[in-house]
């Protein structure tokens, strides 16, 4: 009884077969795909990489077109560009250059025969440097004006010598002659010092001091001559002539003094009142104890009273 019942609860060989064809039948189902689903990862990749490749490519061509272009606008060379061409030791540059910026170099020049010209919008400023970046020299051109700023300002000649030199302590002139033709002439707030002070031959000299004093001192001598004119000094108070170790002369065909006052006659002898008036035509120069100058006629006595001496 037991070995039948085992041998009736053991499956059939028909009944195996067909479980593993089942089984088969699935997995073969689940291996095989939809048929309208299609799985190709790598494509939007190659695609992306294609087109950024394309991109890529039509920058640079872009790029490159626009370098050739400008290369060719500004006209790059191995030499330079354009009119400009740098060789060892500088550069040389042919026409107008406009500088956006400062200009820093040790020598400009222009070439043999031509002139060179520099102009700036506002001001050109010009400026040297000591060892430790001060500014120590600057010439500034602007603004209707020309200033220059240094220690010493010096003209010179093709020869070296000095024209003209200025400087904290004094200003000379080395020039043979010094002009001034301005209407006003020149106005000097201090002392000028000069061996020869003169005038054009068809104008006149004249030397004013509108509210000080006029002094003309020289250690040796003094002369004033006028070869075609007359010489006058008019002041509003007192002319002096002082000489501390000579004397003051003055030399002429006529030394004339006018409008000096005379003092009642006292005659030495009577005489009639037509020689009288005919004597008076000629006077006496009295000198008062004060040094004042006064007449007398020419038959009296140098007496003065104190209206004509104070």
């Amino acid at each position: 009884m037991v070995a039948e019942e085992s041998s009736s609860c053991e499956p059939s060989a028909k009944w195996k077969e067909n479980l593993k064809r089942a089984i088969h039948t699935t997995k073969a189902s689940e291996d095989v795909p939809p048929p309208n689903v299609v799985w190709n990862f790598g494509t939007w990749r190659r695609k992306a990489l294609y087109g950024i490749i394309t991109i890529l490519v039509i920058f640079t061509t872009i790029n490159l077109s626009l370098t050739l272009w400008m290369m060719r606008s500004m006209r790059f060379s191995l030499d330079g560009i354009g009119d400009l061409r740098i060789f060892q030791g500088g550069m040389h540059l042919k026409g107008d250059a406009a500088f956006l910026n400062g200009l820093r170099t040790s020598k400009l020049t222009s070439p043999r025969k031509k002139s060179i010209r520099i102009e700036s919008g506002q001001n050109f400023t010009v400026a040297t440097r000591d060892s430790n970046g001060r500014v120590i020299n600057e010439m500034n051109l602007g603004d209707g004006r020309f200033d220059v700023s240094a220690k010493e300002f010096r003209i010179t000649n093709s020869k070296k010598e000095v024209v003209f030199l200025a400087n904290q302590k004094e200003v000379v002139v080395g020039a043979e002659v010094l002009r001034v033709t301005g209407q006003g002439g020149a106005v000097f707030d201090g002392s000028i010092q000069t061996s020869l002070l003169r005038s054009i031959s068809t104008k006149d000299l004249r030397l004013e001091s509108l509210t000080r004093t006029v002094r003309v001192l020289a250690s040796q001598g003094i002369r004033l001559d006028s070869r075609a004119g007359d010489i006058n000094a008019n002041a509003w108070n007192d002319i002096k002539f002082v000489s501390t170790g000579g004397s003051v002369r003055f030399e002429g065909a006529s030394v004339m003094f006018q409008q000096l006052r005379t003092v009642v006659p006292i005659l030495k002898s009577p005489i009639s009142s037509a020689s009288q008036t005919r004597t008076h035509q000629v006077f006496q120069v009295c000198v008062c104890s004060n040094g004042k100058l006064f007449l007398a006629a020419a038959d009296s006595f140098c007496i003065g009273d104190s209206t004509v001496c104070n």
